[in-house]
């Protein structure tokens, strides 16, 4: 199913169930130095953040919480500020 039918259906192809936590962490890569941003919402294999770093798709980075360990993951789509990121097992 291609991601507009999905959209227009309500069915996401996504099968981690996600939640929406609006916590702020902290983003680093690289090239790009450590950025303030806020997750809106985590699941198991990945997480929604808005972050004003330049992201590209293709990026690893770490994602950081306080309290929580490091996630290491790879930027999969860059929408403007807003980044999906699938955390690398």
């Amino acid at each position: 199913m291609t991601g507009t039918m999905a959209q227009a259906t309500g069915r996401d192809r996504r099968s981690a169930v996600r939640r929406r936590t609006g916590t702020i962490a902290w983003v680093s890569h690289r090239g790009y130095g450590t950025a303030r941003c806020t997750i809106h919402d985590v699941s198991d294999t990945g997480a929604r953040i808005q972050a004003p770093c330049g992201l590209r798709v293709g990026d690893d980075v770490t994602l950081t919480e306080d309290g929580a360990p490091k996630r290491n993951a790879v930027a999969m789509w860059v929408e403007a500020d807003m980044i999906g990121l699938h955390f690398s097992f």
